[in-house]
């Protein structure tokens, strides 16, 4: 006879031959992902609505939700698909008033509709490819941000 029981499927037959002290090896557990636990490997900070503009698109900049150094994530009117590889052109204010015009290439990871009756989504772009010089201009900005509290 078979009983379920919290420590898994028992046969009163093996225990009967093993004597009833005898335990049953468990059955191992399964490694659960905390979906709530962080991910990402570098500081988001909050994107103040930067002009962002994806060069296949229609050329109209988006505003920009966060930024870190792997990583952009934007507002848009229409979906874009993920895994779509992107190339885009982001202007980020500099320390001295000036505007640093970073370009790069990256994939879309996320894209999710915001709400059901607005055509909004949020889309998420990682980095795959920028330069050394793009990459500096991102991270003071993100410095500059995480320095005046501004975390996302």
């Amino acid at each position: 006879m078979q009983i379920l029981s919290s420590s898994g499927l028992e046969d009163e037959g093996i225990r009967a031959i093993l004597g009833r002290t005898a335990s049953l090896p468990k059955p191992p557990t399964a490694k659960v992902n905390n979906p709530a636990t962080e991910r990402r490997q570098h500081t988001r900070v909050i994107g103040d609505g930067l002009p962002l503009i994806l060069q296949e698109g229609a050329h109209t900049p988006l505003r920009v939700r966060d930024l870190s150094e792997s990583g952009v994530a934007f507002f848009s009117e229409t979906p874009v698909p993920v895994m779509t590889r992107v190339a885009f052109t982001l202007e980020i204010p500099r320390p001295d008033g000036d505007a640093a015009f970073v370009e790069g290439q990256g994939v879309v990871v996320r894209c999710e509709r915001l709400s059901s009756s607005l055509g909004h989504y949020e889309v998420a772009v990682f980095f795959n490819q920028l330069d050394t010089e793009a990459r500096a201009s991102i991270l003071t900005f993100v410095q500059t941000q995480m320095e005046a509290g501004r975390e996302a």
